[in-house]
Parts: structure tokens; sequence; C-alpha cells
């Protein structure tokens, strides 16, 4: 019985001070409608949780943020990489090499490339750190089914990539 609270008031202890030191990969958040023009009240929204207040950005990221959306950030809370399902950016806001076309199919190429619409399943995407590396994410994702079944999951395969940003 002592040795159990001593192990509870440690972990007591001990709990703050990992709570204080977590890493900050979500301390940016991307999303918003493309607009192709930059407009004040329209368009794509960075949120930025680094500095202890939010801070609001809105810019043209050249790309459709409004059903998917996902960003990375490293411990340090600095953006790595962001995606909307059809690309993903880097944090200058440039297509990665590979990041061109995740997804791909006849769908991917109609709803990134040849429509005003944008890549659509909800929450379809998501990034985490590699654990014990400091530059290494996964990004899972998961693509719609081929025409001539549009918009559908039809059969669906989680894919995912390896980014390291080293």
């Amino acid at each position: 019985m002592k040795r159990l609270i001593a192990f509870l008031a440690c972990l007591a202890l001990l709990a703050p001070a990992r709570l204080h030191a977590q890493a900050r990969h979500d301390y940016i958040w991307v999303f918003g409608y493309g607009t192709g023009n930059y407009q004040p009240y329209f368009g794509e929204t960075i949120l930025d949780f680094n500095g202890g207040q939010l801070d609001i950005t809105r810019r043209n990221l050249g790309g459709d943020f409004a059903n998917v959306a996902t960003a990375i950030s490293d411990s340090n809370g600095q953006l790595q990489f962001y995606t909307n399902g059809c690309h993903i950016f880097n944090a200058l806001d440039e297509i990665m090499l590979g990041g061109d076309s995740i997804n791909f199919n006849e769908t991917w190429d109609y709803l990134c490339n040849q429509s005003l619409i944008n890549y659509f399943p909800a929450q379809s995407v998501l990034a985490l750190p590699l654990p014990q590396h400091d530059s290494v994410y996964w990004l899972f994702h998961l693509p719609l089914a081929d025409l001539p079944v549009p918009f559908s999951f039809g059969n669906p395969q989680l894919r995912y990539s390896v980014i390291d940003m080293s």
C-alpha cells in the first residue's frame, strides 16, 4: 500500500511537468475556401496558437481547404506542411516534391484539376509525427472511388505517405 501511495505521489508531481513539455504539433491550423484571388474576408485562413494568443491570418494559399485540411508543425510549433487532399504544401505554400497528386485516380483528377470543387471526403487526411523522430511524419489519406461512380468511397483503401522534412 505504501508503494502505491508513493507511486501516485510521484505521478502527481511529474504529470504537470510532462503536460507543460508537450510538443506543439497542432499549433497551426489551415482551412477555408479558395478563391483564386485574395479577398479580406474570403479565402484560406491560418490559425496560429503559438505565442500564447491566437493569431489569425487570411491569405491565398492556392487551394481549397473547405472540406479536407490537415497541417502539422514540428515540436516547437513551426509549420512543416499542410494538405487539402489534392496536394501537399510546405511552410512556404509551395507544392512539395512528391506532393502534387496524393490520392491520384480519375476522381482526384476531376476534383483537383478539372473542377471548382475541392477534394471532399471530410476528415479524410490526418498527419502524425513518427515517434522518436524529430522530422519524420505520417500522412494518412483516404481516396474516393474512381469514376464512373464518383464521390463514393466504394472499396476504400487507407493510404499513407511518409514525409521526411530533414
